[in-house]
């Protein structure tokens, strides 16, 4: 039941990520290589679930982390749908200009720390996946059912921390593997 909640709860930490809300982090090591979506490649490439967290993380609350973040949170479908309705470069330049706020209001430095536990999920946990994001994807478009989801392995991760070097706290997440897409990462908050 915890691991359905959390999985089910993951849209409105998502939310709240989209806000600021959260701790500020840092891109400390991302690469860019690309993942192409039509004429303009979106950034993800972590080949194991465990990059992918740690990119998604440094991403998250970096200055210029808009398109891995959502690389990684969106099916590519949905991008691509809000690319051609000319609505993605305002969604990456918010979230970019917002994260940039956030990070100059506050010295503190968040780094990913290790991951602590990890487990596959089970047939309950890929249903609210796929729910999640489908849900989540009608923010950009209405075109993203679940059944347009293939989920093929995920796992339910808790990851630490660090704040200024020091053991800060630690996070629940749902890593998925997505159609042909890659590592998708779902929040928990």
């Amino acid at each position: 039941m915890k691991r359905f909640l959390s999985a089910t709860l993951a849209f409105t930490a998502a939310l709240t990520m989209l806000t600021g809300c959260k701790h500020n982090y840092i891109n400390e090591d991302t690469q860019e290589e690309t993942v192409s979506l039509g004429s303009d490649p979106l950034y993800q490439h972590s080949a194991s679930y465990e990059d992918a967290i740690k990119e998604c993380f440094n991403a998250t609350y970096s200055e210029n982390g808009g398109k891995i973040f959502f690389a990684y949170m969106y099916p590519d479908s949905a991008l691509k749908a809000a690319k051609e309705a000319g609505t993605y470069d305002d969604l990456i330049n918010k979230f970019n200009t917002n994260q940039k706020e956030v990070l100059g209001r506050n010295n503190d430095v968040f780094t990913f720390g290790e991951i602590k536990e990890a487990d596959e999920i089970d047939s309950n946990q890929i249903a609210a996946a796929k729910t999640y994001l489908a849900a989540l994807s009608t923010d950009l478009t209405d075109t993203v059912t679940e059944d347009d989801l293939n989920i093929s392995m995920g796992y339910e991760v808790i990851y630490t921390y660090l704040k200024n070097g020091e053991k800060d706290g630690e996070d629940l997440v749902l890593v998925i593997q997505l159609n042909d897409e890659g590592w998708k990462v779902i929040t928990g908050g």
